[in-house]
């Protein structure tokens, strides 16, 4: 745990040498089974791939850091939680299985990611790949994260395409209810409903903007909340900082 704390989401310690960033190297272990069978089978944690999945991105956003917005464990209508989304000119989210999750919530997952995210990853640990990939639909992205003695490196399957179906209403509750009515108010929408429970003031707002204007409504509220769950952190040599955002236990 102490573990996931430390590096899961802190991406001033990401290493920003391109060699170091291919490859991340896990935390030692210390039990005396560690050489066990079983331990080789499955060792990798999701914090170990999470780590190398933050390398990733941070090398891949590294021009227009001062743009993006990285959170980990963003909810979504309280049913799931993206992994890791990244937020800046599109909505992009990833799914992490590790070598010792199951796929048993995945097929759930997919469902929801796929109504409001533009793009969607999964990364998958090896042993996990030939199953979960047949349950993806086309347009996800599939990265797999290999372990080998120790090491999490992670390899593009295929790339994530753009989702052609957005579910608008569902896209809305990621919005306060503040946040919903002033996007009302500013398009001149929010006569009749300004007293109205935030599931009226989603419905309007869903039925009246259109799917690609309201994408990049939902997408810049999320990069604009202050004093939310994201702290900004420091990067190396003053560069301007991506977020961070505590990590919760999940089932997998």
């Amino acid at each position: 745990m102490r573990y996931i704390q430390r590096y899961s989401s802190d991406l001033s310690q990401v290493p920003t040498d391109i060699t170091a960033l291919l490859t991340i190297r896990t935390t030692p272990r210390r039990r005396a089974h560690a050489a066990s069978a079983l331990w080789k089978d499955d060792h990798m944690l999701d914090a170990d791939v999470r780590f190398a999945l933050h390398a990733r991105l941070r090398e891949e956003h590294r021009h227009e850091l001062a743009a993006t917005r990285f959170l980990d464990e963003l909810a979504i209508a309280g049913r799931v939680r993206i992994d890791a989304a990244v937020l800046n000119g599109s909505f992009s989210g990833y799914e992490i299985k590790s070598a010792r999750d199951t796929l048993r919530r995945l097929p759930n997952q997919v469902e929801v990611y796929s109504k409001v995210l533009d793009f969607a990853t999964l990364v998958v640990a090896q042993n996990h790949a030939a199953h979960a990939i047949p349950l993806l639909p086309s347009w996800w992205g599939v990265i797999e994260a290999v372990d080998t003695d120790g090491a999490t490196t992670l390899r593009a399957h295929r790339a994530a395409t753009q989702n052609p179906s957005v579910d608008p209403r569902l896209l809305c509750t990621l919005l306060w209810r503040d946040e919903a009515l002033s996007a009302l108010a500013d398009r001149d929408l929010d006569h009749g409903v300004r007293s109205k429970p935030k599931s009226a003031i989603w419905d309007r707002l869903a039925e009246a903007v259109p799917i690609r204007e309201l994408r990049d409504l939902v997408r810049e509220s999320l990069k604009a909340r202050e004093g939310w769950r994201a702290d900004a952190l420091p990067l190396p040599g003053g560069a301007p900082s991506p977020t961070r955002a505590k990590l919760s236990a999940l089932p997998v």
